[in-house]
């Protein structure tokens, strides 16, 4: 090999390692200029007190309609700057940024959503609106009872229900009312009267009697020698009635008060909550007897004397047997007082309204 030819190999051999390390060189920077991070949600967390904490598992459950979450996006990774309209939620929510307010206007199970590269969705089940609910008045229980004494209607304890529900940006739970139930229980006796439907004037003297003493009942203001079940029991009804209304009256500002009742919101579940709003001297459980307090004195302002509308009740009943007894004075050719007594049963609920606060 000659001087020049080794020459010419070397110059070749130089140039080939030349072109291997711009490659590779090339080839480095390349790598470099691709390499893209991806940003997605890592999580989402609400603000509850003015803390930041992980949404929990499952979403939430009992949310107050109208009330509203706080809630934020985490991006991952940690820093990493997002892309125009993202983290973009949606669902109840909508718009875009990292933070977003969400109140809840609609009742059932709603959610909320949030993308960005990937999407998270939020499950909340939300109350039913705060309608007023009304009091649920069962038949009233009846004894009759063979003796002598007054026939009585005696009030039962209201049964209550109640659910409550999260109010998570005022950091409260609110109680709310399910139902609420009422009644009375009556007693009526019998014993010292004669019923003219069971045992019947003999006579006239007996006739005249027994219509005499029934049309008395309104305006004597007791039960006589002559008398009828149904005509006391028709008395200890319009009491029930009285109750109803005297309780209804009333039931308006107790559930109010009872709606505004509030326990902080924190990690407990629902039945604690509920049992922090019955309990203690301001609690539902006290607002409730208040209310049969008050219900009760107003009832007792309510007259059950002489011509008093209990009696009206009850004389309205009777007419049925003194209406017999002349009848039966008919077909017997005897004489008796004509006519019956027809007193008024207007609204039950007459007295002034006594001043009440729940």
């Amino acid at each position: 090999m000659t001087e020049m030819t080794k020459r010419k190999l070397i110059l070749i051999l130089i140039l080939v390692l030349s072109l291997v390390g711009f490659k590779n060189s090339y080839a480095a920077g390349l790598s470099k200029t691709v390499e893209v991070a991806i940003v997605q949600v890592e999580k989402v967390q609400y603000k509850l007190n003015g803390v930041w904490t992980d949404v929990p598992a499952g979403g939430f459950t009992d949310i107050c309609k109208d009330s509203g979450i706080t809630f934020k996006a985490i991006l991952s990774p940690t820093g990493a700057p997002p892309s125009a309209g993202c983290p973009k939620w949606g669902g109840d929510a909508s718009g875009d940024g990292e933070e977003k307010q969400v109140t809840f206007s609609s009742s059932g199970a709603r959610s909320v959503t949030v993308e960005c590269g990937n999407t998270i969705t939020i499950p909340v089940a939300v109350g039913v609106a705060n309608i007023p609910v009304t009091i649920n008045w069962t038949t009233a229980g009846y004894t009759s009872i063979n003796s002598t004494g007054a026939s009585t209607t005696v009030e039962r304890t209201f049964t209550t229900t109640y659910t409550a529900c999260a109010d998570i940006d005022n950091n409260v739970w609110r109680l709310r009312v399910e139902s609420v139930t009422g009644g009375v229980d009556i007693t009526v006796r019998t014993g010292g009267s004669r019923d003219p439907f069971a045992n019947p004037p003999i006579s006239q003297i007996e006739a005249v009697d027994a219509v005499t003493v029934m049309k008395d009942y309104y305006t004597r203001g007791s039960r006589g020698s002559w008398h009828t079940e149904a005509a006391s029991k028709s008395h200890e009804e319009y009491h029930y009635s009285e109750w109803k209304c005297s309780s209804d009256h009333y039931w308006s500002a107790t559930e109010t008060a009872l709606e505004n009742l509030t326990v902080p919101y924190d990690t407990s579940n629902k039945a604690a909550a509920i049992a922090a709003l019955r309990s203690g001297t301001t609690g539902a459980d006290a607002k409730m007897i208040n209310f049969k307090t008050i219900a009760r004195q107003y009832w007792f302002t309510l007259s059950d004397g002489p011509s008093s509308r209990p009696y009206a009740a009850g004389q309205l009943t009777l007419n049925a047997a003194i209406i017999f007894v002349q009848n039966l004075a008919v077909t017997n050719g005897w004489t008796v007082p004509p006519g019956t007594n027809n007193p008024s049963t207007a609204n039950p609920c007459y007295e002034t309204w006594l001043p009440y606060s729940p």
